[in-house]
């Protein structure tokens, strides 16, 4: 699940390049009552009503770090309850940061709220005065820019675990019992430690924008079949699409060193059978449904192996089809590109060769020429 999430971040990353966040620890804030104010519209009574009195949130390193922000934009502030679970995500790319918190700091993070806040690089606007310069023009990469931007405000040159003296980290640290200084601001500096932090603090926003939070597996079982029976399962795979999660044909089903072939049985026939063997397996990994009826039709085939209970078939499916097996080509599709490669190069060399030959005819003409001209 660490590798899925991880690959969820990373593809969510390229879509909030111009936004980042600072979070403040739970000792920045306190909270004091104030009147509240009157609403616009209210008649005026000839004898003013009782002050209502409401709590307001004020955060003074919050605020000495706005006069900082220079072109940043604030777009969003917010309060967010954390749990074990929640804090250990936030801090999921930096967790050196976390694991130097004090028992104390972070019970008081899952039983306060931390304060935080969104903040943006302002929209880069093109020119576009013709359709040609707006084609052309390169896009700016942004990726990481502002993350370096504000880790300068916070941090100085310095780190989380170690701000430069005199920078904002630093001047507001607060001071331990002890005489240990304890963290009050939190700003991350990549890509993926920020799209880790923004998921966690402002969620909304995230899932507004495209962020998919990666689930965890559900119960399922693992199939393997001899490859000669590819013709009898195939047809029901087709007929379950929404009950089979993956299935691919693997050079054998040894489970502790798979080798994809390819996912797509048309690909087998353009390898050739003996190149593809008598060992290659089709594997396939189904969801556990009511009274197991994918599987059983499955079964009635006559595989070689089958998952013992739902819960094994989870560890047995992750071994053939990890977390990125959507992005693996197999080993026929590797020959397919060699091949077409090879005919790449084969072809390049005639033409240069057909080339080579034009200039020496060519050559041959002029020398002819050049003989009939009579000398003046």
């Amino acid at each position: 699940m660490m590798k899925v999430r991880e690959r969820a971040l990373k593809k969510f990353s390229y879509d909030i390049q111009m936004q980042t966040c600072v979070m403040f620890f739970p000792h920045t804030v306190k909270y004091i009552m104030v009147e509240k104010p009157m609403e616009e519209g209210a008649e005026e009574l000839e004898e003013p009503p009782e002050p209502v009195m409401i709590k307001k949130r004020v955060c003074e390193v919050a605020n000495s770090c706005a006069s900082k922000y220079e072109e940043l934009i604030v777009i969003e502030a917010k309060e967010v309850n954390l749990t074990e679970d929640s804090l250990f995500q936030l801090f999921f790319v930096e967790r050196e940061f976390l694991e130097s918190f004090s028992q104390e700091l972070v019970d008081e993070l899952l039983s306060k709220k931390v304060y935080s806040v969104m903040l943006s690089m302002p929209t880069v606007k093109h020119d576009t005065t013709s359709q040609e310069t707006a084609e052309n023009s390169p896009v700016p990469d942004l990726m990481g820019e502002i993350e370096l931007k504000l880790s300068k405000i916070i941090y100085g040159d310095g780190s989380p675990l170690n701000p430069s003296p005199n920078s904002l980290a630093d001047v507001h640290a607060a001071v331990d019992e002890y005489g240990q200084k304890i963290p009050s601001i939190y700003t991350p500096r990549n890509p993926l430690s920020k799209a880790s932090a923004l998921t966690i603090l402002f969620d909304k926003f995230c899932r507004n924008n495209g962020y998919i939070a990666p689930q965890p597996p559900l119960p399922q079982y693992l199939i393997i079949f001899d490859i000669n029976k590819s013709n009898t399962v195939l047809p029901i795979i087709e007929d379950m699409e929404d009950t089979v999660i993956y299935y691919g044909f693997f050079r054998s089903a040894d489970p502790e060193n798979p080798k994809l072939l390819c996912k797509d049985p048309e690909l087998l026939s353009v390898y050739g059978m003996d190149k593809v063997g008598k060992e290659a397996k089709l594997v396939l990994a189904v969801l556990m449904d009511d009274k197991d009826k994918s599987l059983l039709r499955f079964v009635d085939i006559g595989p070689i192996y089958v998952s013992p209970d739902h819960q094994v078939g989870i560890d047995d499916a992750i071994k053939f089809f990890p977390y990125n097996f959507d992005e693996m080509d197999g080993e026929i599709k590797m020959w397919l590109a060699q091949q077409e490669l090879l005919n790449e190069e084969d072809t390049g060399a005639e033409y240069e060769f057909d080339e080579g030959n034009e200039g020496i005819i060519e050559e041959e003409y002029l020398s002819q020429d050049q003989q009939q001209v009579p000398e003046k």
